[in-house]
């Protein structure tokens, strides 16, 4: 009898979970020296934004000093980033090439690394196994870690495994496990188009009669290509952005926008209250002990009390679990489709398609797609029985809003 594509899957999750979590942990952290050459003490980051600053705070603590940072941003040459040096790559390579690990700190490095590499630099390595050779420092970082989480929690990562609907999504799910347990690029490398991040067009379709809950606005860059793929006809959209800086851009942008746009300064959660907040302004911005600001957190039962969703988009910085548990009669209520990211937290890839199981009575079809290198921008979509396989034109919208 022929084995299935998800039978060999499932046996190359069991030979994954059957390995020694302590071995794994060790060749993690020597991962660096494998790369770089033992002792590659002289480093250029490239890339001065989030990871290039998280990294240069981490070696820092590690006692080690960059020489300087390498970035294609021609406003920071000739600047310094926390007393680093900034340096056009050109420059960056002729002067450190040959003597310096130059490691990319850009969450998609892929080319970066190789423009380094036609530049002449003689070793270019990812950020990520910097950080797990000095694991005491750097880690967790977003989902990255070293992976005992995965076998300590292997009963829930094989029912999670279960849970997903097709096959497209036990493979990724399945490489973002190896990836977690080798950092070889080559078991993430087929990622989808960024373009289609939260709109899968074999998953799911935007129609004029949605209403889309944005959690995580930001600036309100989604509500811009949202607008964009209903072509402006869509009948009711709530963004909700706690960060203040963020939120000022994200109003002013809503003020454009020819339609019911609604705004909400709020963090969430799965109760109300008052949390400490990291505002940064950036993508990067959290809830977490040490925010310098308070800010009010709600729950999305209580901020959509009076209306039905039909779309729910979760990307904030590791809460997600704890918003769906607070999204608990909306999700049983409107049955959304929900695009939930799962890359700020390594155990999010098991416990969100778990928790949606849990709270929906739906009936939900899970999926899991990735839009970026590696583990980034890795997003799970429940998609309710009436949209799974459709796709709803502009025309069905009163027939949809009817069968809700």
């Amino acid at each position: 009898m022929s084995v299935t594509r998800k039978e060999q899957m499932r046996r190359e999750l069991d030979a994954l979970l059957a390995q020694d979590p302590s071995a794994i942990a060790q060749r993690l952290k020597c991962e660096y020296d494998r790369l770089a050459g033992r002792d590659q003490e002289a480093i250029v980051l490239c890339g001065a934004g989030v990871a290039g600053k998280a990294a240069l705070r981490g070696l820092r603590a590690a006692g080690l000093e960059p020489r300087a940072f390498a970035d294609n941003n021609s406003a920071r040459w000739g600047q310094s980033v926390e007393g680093v040096p900034v340096f056009p790559p050109a420059d960056a390579a002729k002067r450190f090439g040959k003597e310096a690990v130059f490691v990319v700190t850009i969450y998609n490095g892929s080319a970066v690394k190789s423009q380094m590499l036609h530049l002449g630099c003689r070793t270019v390595v990812p950020f990520a196994p910097l950080f797990f050779k000095y694991a005491e420092f750097f880690l967790p970082h977003l989902n990255l870690d070293l992976p005992f989480a995965i076998f300590r929690h292997a009963d829930r990562v094989e029912r999670a495994f279960e849970l997903w609907s097709d096959d497209d999504s036990r493979a990724e799910y399945l490489a973002q496990l190896k990836y977690f347990t080798s950092l070889d690029s080559a078991v993430t490398a087929n990622k989808r188009s960024a373009e289609e991040t939260y709109f899968p067009p074999e998953l799911v379709q935007v129609h004029s009669d949605e209403v889309f809950v944005d959690c995580g606005a930001y600036d309100g860059d989604t509500l811009r290509d949202f607008v964009r793929r209903c072509e402006g006809r869509f009948r009711r959209f709530i963004a909700i952005e706690p960060d203040p800086a963020s939120y000022s851009r994200l109003t002013e942008m809503a003020r454009g926008i020819d339609g019911e746009v609604e705004t909400y300064p709020f963090a969430l959660g799965s109760e109300p209250g008052v949390v400490q907040f990291e505002a940064s302004g950036t993508l990067g911005s959290r809830m977490g002990a040490a925010g310098e600001i308070p800010v009010r957190r709600e729950t999305l039962d209580t901020i959509l009390a009076d209306c039905r969703p039909t779309f729910i988009k979760m990307d904030i910085e590791g809460a997600e679990i704890d918003a769906l548990h607070g999204a608990r009669r909306t999700i049983e209520r409107a049955s959304a489709v929900l695009a939930v990211c799962l890359y700020h937290r390594l155990d999010d890839l098991w416990n969100a398609a778990i928790a949606i199981d849990e709270l929906s009575k739906s009936g939900y079809r899970l999926h899991l797609r990735r839009h970026a290198e590696d583990s980034w921008e890795t997003i799970c979509y429940a998609i309710p029985p009436q949209r799974a396989g459709q796709e709803v034109k502009c025309e069905d919208a009163e027939h949809y809003h009817a069968i809700l």
